[in-house]
């Protein structure tokens, strides 16, 4: 299997952006986190790191929950990807977020 360049910085940028131990405040709304604002958090912290156009799903209507967990997925312009392990601090809407492989 050929590894491309980007997927090779993506798989890099596991090791350092983990280490670096991101978190975002994410809180919009009543009782649903703010997905789009934290989608937007994580990509402009993975794009410090990984040149070229990132986009970050996350699941929609994601309620507040301190301890609650869920995944978004980071995908790469070259259509490489990494799992990114979202877990809620509070349930005001701060979260702890790393990349994960697969």
């Amino acid at each position: 299997m050929n590894m491309s360049a980007a997927a090779r910085v993506l798989a890099g940028a596991v090791v350092a952006i983990t280490m670096m131990g991101c978190s975002a405040s994410a809180s919009v709304g009543f009782s649903d986190l703010d997905t789009a604002a934290l989608e937007d958090a994580v990509r402009d912290e993975i794009g410090k790191t990984i040149p070229g156009e990132i986009t970050v799903s996350c699941p929609e209507d994601v309620a507040m929950e301190q301890g609650a967990n869920f995944q978004c997925t980071a995908r790469h312009e070259d259509g490489s990807t990494l799992q990114v392990a979202v877990t809620q601090e509070d349930d005001e809407g701060n979260v702890n977020w790393q990349l994960v492989e697969g």
